[in-house]
């Protein structure tokens, strides 16, 4: 990905670790309905079509026990951590 693109990278990373969090540990949808439900959002949300398909590509890494969802690009690791009653919340 292009450095470029760093600080929209940083905040794409952010809101998709939240959707997949939320979606999963508060909301307790399947992963398949969270992919759809991303898969919309971000169409919406972004505009260059090169960009969505790159954070499409991007793994998504749920931690069932631990409850934690996270990315990773190359040196970027952004993580988001359900706490219970206080919800879901980002740690990097």
């Amino acid at each position: 990905m292009s450095y470029a693109l760093s600080d929209e990278l940083d905040i794409i990373l952010g809101a998709t670790t939240k959707h997949y969090c939320s979606c999963l540990f508060v909301s307790e949808l399947s992963k398949e309905q969270c992919d759809r439900m991303f898969e919309r959002a971000i169409s919406n949300a972004v505009s260059e079509p090169e960009l969505i398909n790159e954070i499409k590509k991007i793994e998504v890494k749920i931690e069932s026990f631990s409850k934690e969802i996270s990315m990773q690009v190359e040196d970027k690791l952004v993580k988001s951590i359900y706490a219970g009653k206080k919800g879901c919340y980002l740690d990097n």
